[in-house]
């Protein structure tokens, strides 16, 4: 096994290392994404909730 391979299979691991980053960090913003949209909805829902139990009460 000569150094050039060595160099080759170095590459290869750093690429996949980098397109693991990449897929994980893509994870992270779509779960991200996903709970700030369940906790937006869930806020627009207290919201209507406190509303209405306001205007009930006058």
């Amino acid at each position: 096994m000569d150094n050039a391979t060595i160099v080759e299979d170095f590459d290869l691991t750093m690429m996949l290392y980098q397109i693991l980053t990449i897929a994980i960090m893509i994870l992270g913003v779509f779960i991200i994404a996903v709970t700030i949209k369940k906790v937006w909805r869930f806020l627009d829902k207290a919201t209507e909730y406190f509303d209405n139990k306001n205007n009930s009460d006058e």
